[in-house]
């Protein structure tokens, strides 16, 4: 049982398991080992899709910023004209 294991051995299940429910994925390892090498592929999984979602967002939100500038220079060439 996981209980009779050392201090290691029980802190890496429970971040493995914490990984795990980060993810939701189900990866059964079964050595100290395996918990080590599962919970830094999920720590990495979960990082690299932090990473794609964050520049997501930043292209979003250039995206919008440049429709908002191209939208006020439009909106100033239009007064622009209508006041000759």
């Amino acid at each position: 049982m996981t209980y009779d294991q050392g201090f290691t051995y029980r802190y890496l299940a429970s971040v493995h398991a914490a990984m795990l429910n980060m993810v939701g994925t189900d990866v059964g390892p079964r050595s100290t080992l395996q918990i080590i090498l599962a919970a830094l592929g999920l720590f990495s999984g979960a990082v690299l899709n932090a990473n794609v979602f964050g520049e997501l967002a930043v292209l979003v939100t250039m995206m919008s910023h440049n429709n908002t500038m191209f939208l006020r220079k439009m909106t100033q060439v239009n007064t622009t004209l209508t006041k000759q």
